[in-house]
């Protein structure tokens, strides 16, 4: 499960976003790489971990193009709910989620019912993925590369996970059945 954690923690420093610059941002450099100037109203797309340190000092926003709309996540919540295949979902898909929640938390009480109702289908694409993964991992503890290649970040990292226990389960299981575990 450590192999798990350390996945999860290293999305801040290995995930991309896309950000508006609200004033202008002189040269960035960021665990040694150079990302350069970014005047007032322009874009750029930089680690996770330095975007949410822009957006905290009010330097930037994250880019309302790159966030996804409340019509895909509708779209993927039905799709999730409705199929028993898992639906493809970008690698950062969690992570432009993420920014979508922060902006909408910035925008005050207007937008507060709008919050509650996107984190709660969210939740509900979270939990029909998280059924589906594990089930998967269930079923066959060899991971899948193409069921992989559908999977967010932080998904992959559990579905690898959730694999390596049921493989280590079920092989110390074939143990105890063959009568050799224990001895």
């Amino acid at each position: 499960m450590s192999t798990m954690i350390s996945r999860l923690r290293s999305v801040p420093y290995s995930s991309q976003v896309s950000l508006e610059a609200l004033a202008d941002i002189g040269e960035l450099k960021y665990l040694g790489r150079k990302i350069g100037r970014v005047p007032r109203g322009g874009r750029a797309r930089v680690p996770l971990k330095l975007a949410l340190s822009l957006m905290e000092s009010g330097a930037a926003r994250p880019d309302a193009s790159a966030l996804p709309t409340l019509s895909e996540i509708n779209r993927l919540a039905w799709l999730e709910t409705k199929s028993d295949e898992l639906q493809h979902v970008d690698k950062e898909f969690y992570v432009r989620a993420y920014l979508l929640v922060r902006s909408l938390s910035s925008e005050g009480e207007e937008a507060e019912r709008r919050l509650k109702f996107v984190k709660a289908i969210l939740m509900d694409i979270v939990r029909s993925r998280l059924q589906k993964i594990v089930r998967a991992a269930v079923s066959d503890p060899k991971p899948s590369k193409e069921l992989l290649g559908n999977l967010a970040l932080e998904e992959e990292a559990l579905y690898l996970a959730v694999c390596e226990v049921v493989g280590s389960w079920l092989e110390h299981m074939r143990r105890v059945v063959e009568g050799v575990a224990y001895g």
